[in-house]
């Protein structure tokens, strides 16, 4: 027993101590684990991540690469090992970062999303008591780290230049690699997928590292100003001035939800939208994204555009849209007199949307902060009759024809699981554990359709002629739905509907939807611009899609040839002025009387903000030291993230 003890100990003794020598080795076999490790949580299966690993091991490879260059940073450190721990921990929080974000849109974590990470979106999908434990468990995280850092003990000196040449060669080895043995980022650029598609075929660490990087178009071959010249669609109408009202309402996570297999209601969830189908142009409308992504297919409706072939996870309203200018339905709209609104029933500043829509051509954008009497559903969307009567004040105080281009959050996720909260519409056939789940998605789309409903008997006795297109921007992040549970369409498609109240005739046809308002200006005879043009005359030929993406890039990064009207506007926010009329002091408090108020209206007094309480659309109450009626006060609109309208 003595002899078996101390050999077991003299072979521990001697493999940490080639441990310690072999560092890089050591960084290796990490680098393998953590790949590993990611797989398995973006495939959300440990066989699955396994089977990543012997189907596509080059991808494989690549993947560990790219881990192994972040841990070659810790030769830096005198405590190394300590350092690979760090690196370690910091790749698994985000590929457990990556499997909840899944769980509750489908579409994996990009680095965009810690751009658009409010403190409103976590309190929705995590709770109150969600956030405390995340930060607690942030500060306990770093407290740890301090103290087993403390105690780590040091290895021996590996040198400054010793770790610069380790991290060079194997950041060389990584780039050789991705150049040569396995050419993703010309294969992605050749064969355009989605987001989902291009994280299981390249990998984790691959893709997401890559949304950091891979922004916009590259220069085609072939672009030149005679070639774009050469292949400019031409107009298709001749002039024409009489063009209806336009409304667009892009629909939170809407869809026929009868589409899932094996699942029944107690009643139809959207009678209005299933008669409209009917009766109405309809069809399938492929998307490019499920369960999140709204903007994006926002931007492809109104832009004409193939979000494929843009950068990987890109979101060009986070991107190029915020300093460039871009034709759009708006623009195009502008040249035939129509004046151009954008409704949203959230945040002004989310996505950008309160400078990309200047970029677009819209004059006039109503979010949420310059709205009255909203309604929030049980888990804090506000609901979509909200934006009811701001369509119908735009199209009533305006003097000429408009287009309204609405985009809606009601239906949008992540639904409760709470079985005791009454609902109005059941469900049958589903898993009992996701019962909750189904009904509450279900009630609220029916609350959306109710909404339809009443825009539609609004706009069937106004007296001029309108369009309203209707379509849903993704399908929900309902647990469980995936293609293979939907008897008509796919988890990339969703439906529209065209209606007029004056009898618009067109053919019921499926398509993407960038071709959407391309689609609506043949209907309508309109000579759209650029991009519709192009897909009037190109779509369904063999360089289609060589050529949209040649006049996409003309318009957006190249010298524009083919002269697509890109002018940014100055645009203005929601329909009611906000004025002051009297202010008056009782007690310590100071009352601001006016017009156009609401719960995000702040006074500002002698150039202050103010602790402001809404009273009534023409009363605020404010107070703070000093505050007097004497001094200069405004009110203005401060959105939830401290962002300030005018």
């Amino acid at each position: 027993m003595t002899k078996i003890k101390f050999l077991l100990e003299d072979i521990k003794e001697n493999f940490v101590s080639k441990i310690k020598k072999g560092e890089i080795f050591c960084a290796v076999v990490i680098a393998f684990a953590i790949t590993l490790i990611l797989e398995m949580l973006g495939r959300r299966s440990i066989l699955d991540g396994i089977s990543f690993l012997f189907e596509s091991p080059l991808f494989f490879l690549y993947n560990m690469l790219i881990v192994l260059v972040t841990l070659s940073l810790a030769f830096f450190m005198r405590k190394r090992f300590f350092g690979f721990a760090l690196v370690a921990l910091f790749w698994i929080a985000i590929g457990v970062t990556n499997f909840i974000t899944q769980s509750m849109r489908i579409l994996p974590l990009t680095s965009i999303d810690f751009a658009n990470v409010t403190l409103n979106l976590l309190i929705v999908y995590i709770g109150v008591l969600g956030v405390v434990f995340l930060v607690a468990g942030s500060i306990a995280a770093i407290t740890a780290f301090f103290f087993i850092y403390r105690k780590f003990p040091k290895q021996h000196e590996y040198g400054l230049l010793r770790a610069l040449v380790t991290v060079f060669l194997l950041s060389a080895v990584m780039i050789a690699f991705s150049a040569f043995a396995m050419p993703v980022v010309a294969e992605a650029e050749d064969e355009p997928m989605n987001i989902n598609e291009a994280y299981e075929k390249y990998g984790f660490a691959a893709s997401f590292t890559r949304t950091f990087v891979d922004k916009g178009l590259h220069e085609p071959e072939n672009y030149s100003e005679n070639y774009i010249k050469s292949i400019l669609p031409s107009s298709r109408f001749s002039e024409k001035t009489d063009v209806p009202n336009i409304i667009f309402v892009q629909l939170e996570s809407f869809f026929d939800a009868k589409y899932i297999s094996g699942v029944s209601y107690s009643s139809d969830p959207c009678p209005v939208f299933t008669h409209m189908k009917e009766s109405c142009i309809s069809g399938f409308v492929s998307v490019p994204s499920v369960g999140a992504g709204t903007v994006n297919t926002e931007f492809e409706v109104l832009s004409g555009m193939n979000i494929d072939f843009f950068g990987l996870g890109e979101y060009p309203y986070q991107s190029v849209l915020r300093e460039k200018s871009c034709e759009s339905a708006a623009s195009v709209l502008h040249s035939y007199g129509l004046t151009s609104t954008a409704i949203h029933n959230y945040e002004g500043t989310f996505y950008n949307r309160n400078t990309v829509y200047a970029n677009l051509g819209f004059d006039t954008f109503i979010p949420v902060e310059f709205m009255t009497n909203t309604e929030k559903n049980s888990i804090g969307w506000v609901k979509d009759k909200a934006v009811l009567p701001y369509i119908e004040k735009t199209l009533e105080k305006t003097g000429n024809r408009d287009f309204v281009f609405c985009v809606t959050v009601q239906s949008h996720g992540r639904y409760p699981v709470d079985s005791e909260i009454s609902r109005d519409i059941t469900v049958k056939g589903t898993d009992e554990r996701l019962k909750a789940e189904y009904e509450y998605y279900i009630n609220e789309i029916h609350e959306v359709d109710m909404f339809i409903g009443a825009l539609v008997s609004y706009l069937e006795s106004y007296d001029e002629p309108v369009v309203l297109v209707l379509y849903g921007d993704h399908l929900p992040c309902l647990t469980g739905l995936e293609s293979d549970s939907l008897n008509k369409g796919t988890v990339f498609t969703t439906e529209y509907v065209i209606w007029s109240n004056y009898g618009l005739d067109g053919e019921d046809k499926d398509i993407e939807a960038y071709q959407l308002s391309s689609y609506l200006f043949e209907l309508l005879q309109i000579n759209g611009g650029v991009m519709p043009l192009c897909h009037s005359e190109y779509a369904g030929k063999e360089n289609y899609e060589k050529i949209s993406e040649l006049f996409q890039y003309d318009i957006l990064f190249g010298q524009n040839y083919s002269s697509a009207k890109c002018e940014s506007t100055s645009l203005s926010f929601g329909t009611d002025e906000i004025t002051v009329t009297s202010v008056n002091m009782v007690g310590n408090i100071l009352y601001v009387h006016g017009s156009g108020f609401n719960e995000y209206s702040t006074v500002y007094s002698g150039g202050f903000a103010r602790n402001t309480e809404y009273v009534s659309p023409t009363i605020l109450r404010a107070t703070g030291i000093g505050i007097s009626a004497d001094m200069q006060t405004e009110v203005k609109q401060v959105g939830a993230d401290g962002f300030r309208y005018n």
